[in-house]
């Protein structure tokens, strides 16, 4: 069987929902051998054996340098990318960091070195898609959570869950339209957020819970919210037209009906009043379609169905297993020559020198300001993890 290695530089939801359940999935079949690690944890016998490499979303120095000892040792090698990272937009809490252009450089050069380029978004596809030999349109999986029924509440409950980039969008398009809603119906309705802090929490006192940085712990907590609703206002960006309709996906699996702002990726599943509703980014769209929920909540019985539908018969980990092995076959019968490989002690002394150098430049760059016994220390945690 092919030896399958996924490497990322942090384990979060985009990692999970673009390889890891998929391969796990395909490997609990026995049609692979799958491990998976961050790119600081990778071991020699990891470079050695593995055949097919898959990055996800990986930016940093340490994976370019990787990627080029993978391109010499003869892996194959493929890149995902479920967002834009080379054009991230202002006023992200990441935007600094994709800015740098020496991340930038690491993001083209693995481009470069990589055989084959995976994405959700078509549009990711479209644009970069001339860099590769090979691409592949993939599928995030719908991973209902096992539990008991929902229990039921008095009132109708409304919410949205995001990372705290997401405040600047409640801010701009909700706010007006939350204060409407609560004005209107008052004690019949709730609204909530986990994760994402928008100052209409504080001005008008809604509920707020922390984000969760545990996957099963962030499906627990969305699960026991109960949410009838779950709001998903997307700004008609250029940086959002490659994002993917993951918010759908979540909701489905949590059977939760969504209200989306009427944009692309959204348009492309959403069947507007069949499994969800597509709304115009202004107020008033907003207040009518919420308006209609909580007025009509009870005769969206067979919306809910159709949404348990699609989860299965489009995004359960079956499909988009199948999927994944139609994107990238080598998967399944990519062998690499383990006689060729270009990765004897030396080299990987040589990579480590190199990737030692490397971090403590940019960490001493980026710290300038602070006194050497401070910035000697803080450098020794920052370049403390298991290279190769």
């Amino acid at each position: 069987m092919t030896n399958v290695l996924l490497l990322y530089e942090y384990f979060i939801p985009s990692v999970r929902l673009c390889g890891y359940e998929q391969l796990s999935y395909i490997a609990k079949s026995k049609q692979i051998n799958f491990q998976h690690c961050e790119v600081s944890r990778i071991t020699k016998e990891q470079i050695r054996n593995c055949d097919v490499v898959i990055m996800v979303r990986n930016s940093s120095y340490q994976a370019e340098v990787l990627a080029g000892v993978f391109k010499k040792a003869n892996k194959y090698l493929v890149y995902v990318l479920d967002d834009d990272l080379l054009n991230v937009p202002l006023g992200l809490s990441s935007t600094w960091y994709f800015q740098l252009e020496e991340v930038k450089r690491s993001i083209n050069k693995i481009m470069f070195l990589s055989d084959c380029l995976l994405s959700p978004s078509q549009r990711i596809l479209d644009k970069y898609g001339d860099k590769f030999n090979r691409i592949g349109l993939i599928e995030e999986p719908s991973l209902p959570y096992e539990c008991s029924k929902k229990e039921k509440s008095q009132k109708v409950k409304i919410g949205f869950a995001g990372s705290i980039d997401r405040c600047k969008d409640i801010d701009i398009l909700l706010t007006d339209v939350i204060e409407t809603i609560l004005e209107r119906y008052k004690e019949r309705v709730s609204f909530e957020f986990f994760g994402v802090k928008p100052k209409v929490i504080e001005s008008m006192g809604l509920t707020y819970y922390p984000y969760e940085d545990n996957y099963e712990e962030y499906k627990k907590k969305m699960w026991e919210l109960n949410w009838h609703i779950g709001l998903a206002p997307m700004p008609d960006s250029d940086f959002h037209q490659y994002k993917h309709y993951n918010k759908y996906i979540e909701y489905s699996s949590l059977e939760i009906i969504g209200i989306y702002s009427n944009v692309y990726p959204y348009t492309e599943v959403i069947k507007d009043g069949v499994n969800g509703f597509l709304c115009d980014n202004n107020k008033a769209a907003w207040v009518k379609t919420i308006s209609y929920c909580i007025d009509e909540y009870d005769k969206l019985v067979s919306m809910l169905q159709n949404i348990r539908n699609q989860a299965v018969d489009k995004f359960s980990i079956e499909k988009t297993a199948e999927i994944y092995i139609r994107a990238v076959p080598q998967i399944l019968d990519y062998h690499s020559d383990k006689n060729k490989l270009c990765i004897q002690s030396y080299y990987l002394k040589y990579l480590q020198i190199n990737i030692f150098i490397k971090k403590s430049f940019l960490f001493v760059k980026r710290n300038r300001s602070k006194s050497l016994i401070k910035l000697f220390t803080k450098l020794r945690d920052y370049i403390n993890c298991e290279d190769v």
